[in-house]
């Protein structure tokens, strides 16, 4: 059965516009996503900021970040950090924060800060906004990955 030139024009057409949708849907979900994702590890930050502080502790600074870091190169990953000073050693801020710790979920780690520069990242170039001029300061942070509902779509981050 051959096609005359008005349906063969309305096939064009209409190949075109799904072409241009699919265009439309791959631009979006590539700029979404990282979007998305960030919004997500900005969430963590704000989960670690709502943690209480132990006594004589003061937050500086936070800062999260999304992305594969590590050995996961499959999935997203959310780091988030806090920057505080604090007159305790860092064994009481560690043993305070286990406290909140869910070993399956969630597990906050503190370190010693030296510098602006976050170092507990490997290979990632991330850095707080506030000088760390002397000693007590200390880095609090914690890296998730996944368990969203949409987490496979937000793993098509391409960056």
């Amino acid at each position: 059965m051959a096609l005359n030139n008005k349906t063969k024009d309305r096939y064009r057409r209409a190949i075109r516009g799904i072409m241009i949708a699919l265009a439309v849907i791959l631009l979006v979900m590539g700029l979404a996503v990282p979007v998305a994702n960030n919004a997500v590890a900005m969430g963590v930050a704000r989960e670690m900021q709502a943690l209480p502080l132990p006594s004589d502790t003061t937050l500086i600074d936070s800062t999260s970040l999304s992305g594969r870091f590590g050995d996961t190169a499959g999935h997203v990953q959310y780091f988030a950090a806090l920057l505080i000073k604090s007159d305790r050693s860092v064994e009481q801020l560690r043993a305070h924060y286990a406290g909140y710790t869910d070993y399956s979920l969630i597990a906050y780690r503190v370190e010693k800060q030296v510098g602006r520069d976050i170092s507990v990242l490997q290979d990632v170039n991330l850095a707080f906004h506030e000088d760390v001029a002397d000693e007590g300061y200390y880095i609090v942070y914690t890296t998730r990955t996944g368990g969203h509902a949409l987490q496979f779509w937000l793993d098509m981050d391409v960056r």
